[in-house]
């Protein structure tokens, strides 16, 4: 396979995800990662209209941002957890929790990148939809994937590209406010044993 490399900005939520997608997927072994401020050399080469992060290299093409990352390396080096999830006729659900997310990440994009709601008392009804639609993934998955263990991610105990989704959201969750993180747990408890589960197995 042809060499390819990702271009992170530090540890923003989109590059998270990014970073996630591609550990994630069968591209993992042939791709460089490339941590940039947005002004290093190699970036500032770069034609304008692919310069901003996160955003892949790969088969001869740029792909930017973490929502069409993370649906090419599905589509084109798909890892072992989207291919069970595809095998066992759950992709519907795999790509619906997908774009969950995604429309939570555009109406932040569209309301100039505001922090996540710090409590369910707003009206952020597809930021607690996503916790909703969690855990009942995970509370299935543990029922009839994991023999009721806790040790399983969104599907399965092999993690997907969902969990790349979720676990971006949570790790900045985590980074920007850890109380937060626990009103979470407390809300959808389920979660929490996902997130020790995830913690333990998640890609370095």
């Amino acid at each position: 396979n042809a060499h390819a490399r990702l271009w992170l900005f530090g540890a923003s939520c989109d590059s998270v995800k990014a970073y996630l997608a591609l550990r994630l997927s069968s591209a993992w072994y042939t791709t460089e990662v490339v941590m940039t401020d947005g002004s290093t050399i190699d970036h500032s080469m770069l034609d304008p209209s692919v310069a901003r992060v996160p955003k892949i290299e790969i088969d001869g093409q740029f792909v930017i941002g973490s929502a069409d990352i993370t649906k090419y390396l599905m589509k084109e080096h798909i890892g072992p957890g989207d291919a069970w999830t595809i095998t066992m006729k759950m992709q519907d659900k795999l790509l619906d929790f997908i774009s969950l997310v995604e429309q939570w990440e555009q109406t932040v994009a569209e309301n100039g990148g505001r922090e996540v709601p710090r409590d369910f008392t707003g009206n952020d009804a597809v930021f607690e939809k996503i916790f909703i639609e969690a855990t009942t993934l995970v509370t299935h998955a543990r029922r009839h994937r994991a023999e009721g263990s806790n040790c399983c991610g969104l599907f399965s105990p092999e993690l997907t590209s969902a969990d790349a989704c979720l676990a971006s959201l949570l790790l900045h969750i985590q980074t920007t406010d850890k109380r937060h993180l626990k009103a979470v747990f407390a809300r959808f408890p389920a979660l929490r044993g996902y997130w020790s589960y995830f913690k333990q197995t998640r890609p370095g």
